[in-house]
């Protein structure tokens, strides 16, 4: 990889076209799976499991569209040495500070779900997936302005992570060091909590 992907989905090389098949075949004879089959079979009758299948891998596509920038930033935006730059009198707001970040390893835990609705109505069987995310960043410069992280600037980072559903590990990647890109803007500027 030579740039940062942008999304979870590019970190884990979510093929295209769906999980690889054997993987799609261990996760649809899963627990989990088990358990929406049995419900869809008494709420749904008529509905094919073909067709809410098909829905459910497709909203595991979309799921894993969580932005790596912004996972950086919340992160970044926790870290106790930058809250001094919201101090307007030691660092007043007209001013523009670059923050050189050490070697740091950023962890992200994220547990998100599916829910599956007939007829507009939720069933109470959720899926449950975990992704697991360690980022090891260096050399990464932030941009600080008027209490607020701008922007980005170059750096290197490696990462590894899960996608997991229940005890099933859907997929595991980990990267060979990458490039951030030249520069990455935040805009009007995230805001340092204090």
């Amino acid at each position: 990889m030579n740039n940062l992907p942008v999304t979870l989905k590019q970190f884990f090389a979510f093929p295209e076209g769906g999980l690889p098949k054997d993987i799609e075949a261990r996760l649809e004879a899963s627990e989990a799976m088990a358990k929406v089959q049995g419900v869809l079979a008494q709420q749904a009758m008529g509905l094919g499991w073909g067709i809410a299948w098909s829905k459910i891998i497709g909203g595991l596509d979309e799921l894993l569209n969580i932005s790596l920038q912004g996972i950086l930033v919340q992160a970044w935006k926790k870290y106790q040495e930058l809250r001094k730059y919201r101090d307007k009198e030691r660092y007043p707001p007209y001013e523009t500070y670059l923050v050189h970040l050490v070697e740091h390893t950023i962890k992200s835990e994220h547990r998100p779900y599916l829910a599956v609705l007939i007829n507009g109505v939720e069933i109470p069987q959720k899926i449950e997936f975990s992704i697991s995310l360690a980022l090891t960043i260096e050399g990464a410069v932030l941009k600080i302005k008027d209490g607020k992280i701008e922007e980005i600037m170059p750096g290197s980072c490696k990462g590894k992570g899960t996608l997991a559903c229940g005890e099933f590990i859907l997929l595991k990647q980990e990267t060979k060091t990458f490039f951030i890109p030249a520069s990455i803007s935040l805009g009007e500027g995230v805001p340092i909590p204090a």
